[in-house]
C-alpha cells in the first residue's frame, strides 16, 4: 500500500494506491486521489477529488470524486461549538473560585472583586450540574448551581455546518481504479436556533433519484436529548418513498439509556443505492447502562432490523466490567438471537498488569457459542512503545498445539512486524514492513507510517541518540545526522523538546522547546539552536609560580562571558577555540596568557597549568 503526499502554502495533494501480486493476477490499484486546501481561521475546507459526503440521520455517507467544500471544525480544535454553560455571580473581595462538575472537583480559581463569568466549562455528555463554591479572604462562603444537559449532537445558538458535493459516485472501490457513473449534487445546513435546539436540512439529486429530508435535535429540559427525522425521496425505477425516525436518549453519571426507530417504507431508496441492493424496511436499537459498584458497570443493549425481502434479524447482548484489586480487570459478555436462529454466544476476560509500569499484560479469554465447543485463550503482552523499542506478545489456545506470536520493532526509519502461528494442521508466518520516505527544505527522511497525518522533522545539531519529546513522552531518537522525524495529529498544539539533563556537557543551546501547530498532511522542520562547545580546567599561575587569586574574573578572545577563578588558580572555561587569548583580572592586577588546544578531543580536558605572558 502506497500513499504520495505532496504540500506547498496552496494546500496538499495526495494519491493512494494498492499494488498486489498472487498466482492468478498482478494489478496496481488507485484508491484515492484529492487535493485538499483548508482555510483555519473560518474552519472551512475544500476538496477536489476522491472523496466521501455527509450525511445526517437519514442519509449516509458515499465515495465519489468532485468536489466538496464544507466547514471543519477539526482545523480549530480548541473551537467549542456545541453550547456552552455560562455561570455569572459576583464576589465583593478577593475570592477562590473551585468549580465542581457532577460533585468532581476540576480547578480553582482566584479572582477579583467585581462581576465574573465562567464560560467554556469542560462538562461530559448528558444530563449534570455544575457548582461554583466561592470563599472570600474572610471565609465566607456562597454555592452558584447549574443543571445541563450536554450533547455532541447539538450546536450553539447561531453556530453553523453546511457541506456542499457534487461530482460523480463510486463503485468497485479498492478492486478498480477508475469506476465511476451517477452524476448527483448534495448540500447540508445544520443551524443552532437555540443552545437546545438544533435543525439539519439535507437535499439530494441524482440522475435517477431525488431526495429531501430534515432532523431535528431538541434538549428537553435538563434530562435528555430527543431526535426525529424525515425525509422522502423520488425514485424513476420503484416512485415516491418516505422515511421517518425517532431517537431517544438520557445520559447521566447514574445511568444511561437511549432508544431509536428508523422506519422505511417500500418505495424509499437510499442515497447511492445500487438496483440489487436489498430496501431497508425497519431497525430499532434500544440500550441500557448503570454502575453496579464504584468500579462495576453493567449495560444492555438490543438491536433489531429488517429489509423488504429478508427475514428480520434480532438479538440482546450484555456487557459488564469489573475492576478488581491489584489493577486486575473482568469483563463478561453474553449475546442471545432473538429471531428464528436463536443462537447464542458468550465469554468472560481476564486481565493482569505485570512489571513495573504495568509494561506487560496477561490475560485470559473464554468464549463460547451454540452448538461450538468452549474456546480457552491464553495471552501474554508487551506493548510496542510509541518511540523506538519493540512490542511482542504469545497466545495459546486451549493449552494445546495451536500458538501464535507476534514482534513489532520500532526504529526510526520503520517499523516491522513479524507474525509466527502453529497448530497442528499447518504453520504460517507473515513478515510487514511499514515507513516513510519524505523531502523537507532540502533534506531527504526516513521515518515510521506518517499516513494522512501530519509531521514534524526535528534536528538537534549533530547529535546521535538525543531523546525528543512530544507532551512530556519519548517519541524519536535522532539518527547521525541529528535528525528524526516526529507523527503529529493535525491543527494541535505539540510541545516539541529536549531535556538540558540528556544533552552532552559540552553542548550549548538557546531554546530546548518549541510550539507547533501542522496544517493537515503537511510538516515543519525545526531546529534546535545547540551547538558544540570545547571546555577544559585549566590551572593559571604566575610568573613567580604562585596561583591567580580566587575570585579573579576570567574572559577569552574578547568574548562577554565572563568565568571566576576557584581555589589553586582553576578556573573552567567554555568556548574555546584552537588559539586562544585568556585575560585574568583582580583588583588592580591583570595577566595575559595564550592557551592552544587540540579540538580534535571529545572530552572534557583537564590541560593543567599555564603561566602568565606579563
Amino acid at each position: 500500500v502506497f500513499d504520495l503526499n505532496g504540500f506547498n502554502k496552496i494546500g496538499s495533494l495526495s494519491n493512494s494506491l494498492i499494488a498486489k501480486k498472487n498466482q492468478s493476477e498482478q494489478d496496481v490499484i488507485r484508491t484515492d486521489t484529492f487535493f485538499q486546501k483548508d482555510f483555519p481561521n473560518t474552519m472551512q475546507t475544500l476538496t477536489v477529488g476522491d472523496t466521501i459526503s455527509s450525511s445526517g440521520d437519514w442519509s449516509r455517507p458515499a465515495r465519489y470524486t468532485g468536489i466538496k467544500w464544507a466547514r471543519n471544525f477539526a482545523t480549530q480544535p480548541g473551537y467549542i461549538y456545541t453550547p456552552s454553560n455560562i455561570l455569572s455571580g459576583s464576589a465583593a473581595l478577593p475570592s477562590v473560585v473551585d468549580v465542581y462538575i457532577n460533585n468532581q472537583k476540576y480547578y480553582s480559581e482566584k479572582i477579583t472583586p467585581g462581576a465574573f463569568n465562567f464560560t467554556n466549562l469542560p462538562v461530559p455528555s448528558g444530563a449534570g450540574e455544575v457548582n461554583l463554591l466561592v470563599k472570600d479572604l474572610l471565609g465566607n462562603e456562597k454555592v452558584i448551581s447549574q443543571n445541563f444537559y450536554q450533547s455532541q449532537k447539538l450546536v450553539a445558538e447561531n453556530e453553523t455546518d453546511f457541506s456542499l458535493e457534487s461530482g460523480f459516485l463510486r463503485q468497485d472501490y479498492g478492486s478498480k481504479s477508475n469506476s465511476y457513473q451517477g452524476l448527483f449534487g448534495s448540500g447540508t445546513y445544520l443551524q443552532g436556533i437555540t443552545n437546545s435546539l438544533t435543525t439539519r436540512g439535507r437535499l439530494e439529486v441524482q440522475q435517477q433519484r431525488q431526495a429531501l429530508g430534515a432532523d431535528i435535535s431538541s434538549s428537553i429540559g435538563n434530562f435528555a436529548l430527543i431526535r426525529t427525522g424525515v425525509a422522502t425521496s423520488n425514485d424513476h425505477d420503484v416512485g415516491t418513498g418516505s422515511q421517518y425516525n425517532l431517537a431517544l436518549e438520557h445520559i447521566n453519571n447514574k445511568f444511561s439509556s437511549h432508544v431509536e426507530r428508523k422506519y422505511y417504507y417500500n418505495n424509499y431508496r437510499a442515497f447511492a443505492a445500487q438496483s440489487n441492493e436489498s430496501r431497508p424496511k425497519e431497525t430499532l436499537t434500544a440500550g441500557f447502562g448503570f454502575p453496579i459498584y464504584t468500579y462495576t458497570s453493567l449495560s444492555i443493549n438490543y438491536l433489531s432490523q429488517s429489509n423488504w425481502n429478508m427475514d428480520r434479524f434480532s438479538s440482546t447482548t450484555l456487557n459488564s466490567g469489573f475492576k478488581l484489586p491489584y489493577g486486575l480487570n473482568l469483563s463478561l459478555y453474553a449475546n442471545k438471537r432473538m429471531d428464528k436462529s436463536q443462537d447464542w454466544s458468550g465469554g468472560l476476560s481476564l486481565s493482569v498488569p505485570l512489571g513495573e509500569d504495568n509494561k506487560y499484560f496477561a490475560s485470559a479469554n473464554s468464549s463460547a457459542t451454540a452448538g461450538r465447543d468452549t474456546i480457552n485463550t491464553y495471552r501474554l503482552t508487551q506493548q510496542a512503545p510509541s518511540g523506538p523499542g519493540f512490542g511482542w506478545s504469545v497466545q495459546n489456545e486451549d493449552l494445546k498445539n495451536n500458538n501464535q506470536a507476534n514482534i513489532t520493532l520500532n526504529t526510526n526509519a520503520s517499523q516491522y512486524s513479524l507474525d509466527l502461528q502453529e497448530t497442528n494442521n499447518f504453520n504460517a508466518t507473515r513478515l510487514g514492513v511499514n515507513g516513510s520516505l519524505g523531502w523537507l527544505e532540502g533534506k531527504n527522511f526516513f521515518s515510521r507510517n506518517i499516513g494522512g497525518d501530519s509531521f514534524v522533522v526535528v534536528k538537534v545539531g549533530d547529535l546521535k541518540d538525543v531523546q525528543i519529546y512530544n507532551q512530556n513522552q519519548v517519541v524519536a531518537l535522532t539518527n547521525s545526522k541529528g535528525e528524526a522525524v516526529i507523527r503529529l495529529r493535525p491543527y494541535d498544539k505539540a510541545k516539541i523538546e529536549i531535556k538540558e539533563e540528556e544533552l552532552p556537557l559540552d553542548i550549548e543551546y538557546t531554546a530546548a522547546e518549541m510550539q507547533l501547530v501542522p496544517y493537515a498532511r503537511s510538516g515543519l522542520f525545526v531546529d534546535f539552536p545547540v551547538t558544540r562547545s570545547f571546555n577544559a580546567l585549566i590551572t593559571l599561575e604566575l610568573k613567580d609560580g604562585t596561583f591567580v587569586p580566587i575570585g579573579a574574573e576570567v574572559i577569552i578572545n574578547d568574548q562577554k562571558e565572563k568565568f571566576v577563578v576557584g581555589k589553586r588558580g582553576e578556573v573552567y572555561i567554555k568556548n574555546l577555540s584552537a588559539t586562544n587569548r585568556i585575560i585574568a583580572v583582580w583588583d588592580s592586577n591583570k595577566c595575559e596568557f595564550d592557551l592552544s588546544v587540540d579540538l580534535k578531543q571529545t572530552n572534557e580536558q583537564n590541560i593543567g597549568s599555564i603561566k602568565c605572558l606579563n
